[in-house]
């Protein structure tokens, strides 16, 4: 049949956005249906992590990003009421991929962003004020249905249905996803819910906000204080018994609780004050032929990680390089059965990370709360501090058999080149799978089978190190690689490690087990 995209979008937030992007990088056509007619402009996200970060500049966002995050060296806190900190966990370095750790950020800004690289496009087309009704299978592809909205969310009055046929579709809307609806799937939900008023402001006069990012452990009214990006901060309050999502949503009720915190209609603009229910939940299966869930379509958790927003673009960047590899003739259908396999293990223990420290938070109990400080007393007394960044290795899937490495989001460094100096992504470019090595070219080392391969895989090869062709400024990758006993590494298009050797020689072996495990060479 004729197609009129490759993949079909459902849904224009960040997964669907990023999903486009990356598509289109590769040259595969994309139709990306809204029901809004324009972006959401209401402040949702505050947390922007750093492996994020490194996915945004893959798919186009350039340093223009800058002036829309706020990095701070103030800790993260759990504190009592009277101010006691009970646990912390210090902010503000690197992370593993060469961005700040996690920054504050406002969603509508980087969505912006986002919007204006997808409009730019030329492979993708945008189709706004669209509301899809359904989706019918056929042999090689999907049929989307659909009908123009009224501006407002709904179907326009006595509006004829149109149909669009891709080769795929991705599922990226939202909670109340009809697309996931219309698969079927079914969800594990961990019995967690709890309503909380979530306030957005920006406040009109500068000061010295103490606490800066904390858990209030409050029995009266647990409540966290959050930067939100530049210029905004973020109050989110328990709601208590007798309290309902009505009486609490005027602005009357969001100033009588900020009222404590010193921040009134004098100092601040109340930008939003909305009532949202926490829940921790996921889909079992995010595959349905050639219909794909991503984002909250596939999971919702609670916001203590700040990893909603960050697991959706994950998942869009693990399912835009399995769909590249397959509409490409790179790699046959059956890759995508990894979409699941990986993803789903990954991000599952986070949403159950977040439920405990829910539950631990959302306590009105006094001898419970006491109990619970106690315990979170003798953690900071040991030691310990909050577990912000919870990401697993993936478990499964695209990886090589038997590796240490395999699996673990790998590190991006410093690199000098020919007198260019920049981040590993900005200096060799990213998007493809990449050989890295520390005593040679890994590609020198590849066979006539393994050299034939990666070609055909479109890999890059890098000998980094110092002293190296491609210099390693500040040793990021002899600390990591010579750390871990490795000489070379094969990472994957969406940074994630396929595998490791000791020595460069290892690199035809890794390339060999990666054509097996795509489908494209049969087992040793």
């Amino acid at each position: 049949m004729n197609f009129d995209a490759d993949v079909a979008v459902i849904g224009a937030g960040p997964a669907g956005l990023t999903a486009s992007l990356l598509l289109a990088r590769s040259g595969n056509s994309v139709a990306l249906i809204e029901r809004w007619p324009q972006p959401y402009p209401q402040p949702r996200a505050i947390a922007l992590d750093h492996e994020v970060r490194r996915v945004f500049h893959q798919a186009g966002v350039d340093q223009r990003i800058e002036q829309f995050v706020e990095r701070s060296e103030e800790p993260a806190e759990f504190l009592t009421p009277a101010g006691e900190v009970l646990l912390s966990h210090r902010q503000g370095g690197l992370g593993r991929s060469g961005f700040p750790e996690m920054t504050g950020f406002n969603q509508p800004d980087i969505e912006m962003l986002l919007e204006e690289l997808v409009t730019e496009n030329p492979h993708i087309t945008v189709m706004r004020n669209v509301l899809v009704t359904g989706l019918n299978h056929v042999d090689d592809g999907v049929v989307v249905q659909h009908v123009d909205g009224d501006g407002c969310g709904e179907p326009k009055p006595d509006n004829a249905s149109r149909a669009l046929a891709a080769k795929y579709v991705i599922g990226a809307d939202g909670a109340n996803s009809l697309v996931a609806s219309q698969t079927g799937v079914e969800f594990t939900d961990l019995g967690f819910s709890s309503e909380w008023l979530v306030v957005d402001i920006q406040p009109t006069v500068t000061r010295d906000w103490k606490p800066f990012l904390a858990e209030v452990l409050d029995v009266t009214r647990p409540t966290t204080v959050a930067p939100a990006g530049p210029g905004r901060r973020r109050f989110e309050f328990m709601l208590m018994p007798g309290e309902t999502s009505e009486s609490m949503s005027t602005p009357e009720a969001a100033w009588s609780l900020m009222k404590k915190w010193d921040v009134t209609p004098e100092n601040a603009v109340l930008e939003r004050s909305v009532p949202y229910r926490f829940r921790g939940r996921w889909a079992r299966d995010w595959r349905a032929g050639r219909v794909f869930i991503a984002g909250d379509a596939a999971h919702l958790t609670p916001p203590f990680l700040g990893q909603g927003f960050n697991s959706a673009v994950r998942d869009a960047a693990n399912l835009a390089h399995h769909l590249n590899l397959v509409l490409d003739g790179r790699a046959p259908d059956s890759v995508l059965d990894h979409y699941t396999e990986e993803r789903l293990p990954h991000v599952r223990p986070q949403i159950e990370t977040a439920v405990e420290l829910a539950r631990m938070i959302c306590v009105t109990d006094p001898e419970e709360r006491r109990q619970w400080d106690d315990a979170l007393r003798e953690q900071r007394d040991n030691g310990t501090e909050i577990p912000m960044d919870t990401r697993p290795a993936l478990a499964s899937g695209m990886l090589a058999a038997g590796d240490s490495l395999a699996g673990t989001l790998s590190y991006q460094g410093r690199i000098e080149h020919h007198g260019k100096i920049g981040l590993f992504d900005e200096v060799c470019g990213s998007g493809s799978f990449t050989l890295i090595g520390l005593d040679a070219d890994p590609a020198s080392a590849l066979g006539p089978q393994a050299s034939e391969l990666w070609s055909r895989l479109r890999g890059s090869s890098y000998h980094v190190g110092s002293p190296a062709p491609w210099h390693d400024v500040d040793g990021t990758y002899q600390k990591w690689l010579g750390g871990a006993g490795a000489g070379v590494v094969l990472v994957r298009p969406d940074f994630y490690v396929f595998g490791s050797g000791q020595s460069g020689a290892d690199a035809d072996r890794l390339v060999l087990e990666l054509g097996n495990k795509l489908g494209i060479l049969p087992p040793p």
